[in-house]
């Protein structure tokens, strides 16, 4: 990674990180506060237990097009290790078979309901503490 940083200037590192917050904003990923809320928020001693820390990391991603054939990438990250109810949060992710799959598509088509597909992929949490 530390190559990657010596390769990024400040100037695109400030475009990167614009970028994200933008898709962010765009996709209502984030709700930004007033200037009076947070404030608030951290006068109030059950919601202040609630903050996370977060961060940008730079990462690498191949591109064909691109230059030198790899582009950099911002993405802001929730420090999640450090949520306070990590542990009494469920954290299992179960995933459909692939007959419960063929089963939901064969009674769509069926029926003609219309399919929606949607992933969410705009905030990552940090694992450990680097």
């Amino acid at each position: 990674m530390s190559s990657l940083r010596k390769n990024v200037t400040s100037f695109m590192r400030l475009r990167m990180y614009g970028t994200e917050w933008k898709s962010l904003g765009d996709n209502k990923s984030i709700l930004p506060l007033s200037l009076r809320e947070p404030n608030a928020i951290r006068n109030d001693p059950e919601q202040k237990r609630r903050i996370m820390r977060s961060r940008f990391v730079l990462a690498k991603k191949g591109f064909e097009d691109a230059v030198g054939g790899w582009k950099a990438k911002a993405r802001w990250i929730a420090l999640g290790f450090e949520d306070p109810g990590l542990s009494t949060l469920k954290r299992s992710s179960p995933t459909a078979s692939s007959e419960t799959v063929r089963v939901v598509l064969a009674t769509a088509a069926q029926h003609k309901f219309p399919l929606l597909l949607a992933d969410v992929n705009r905030l990552s949490y940090g694992k450990g503490a680097r």
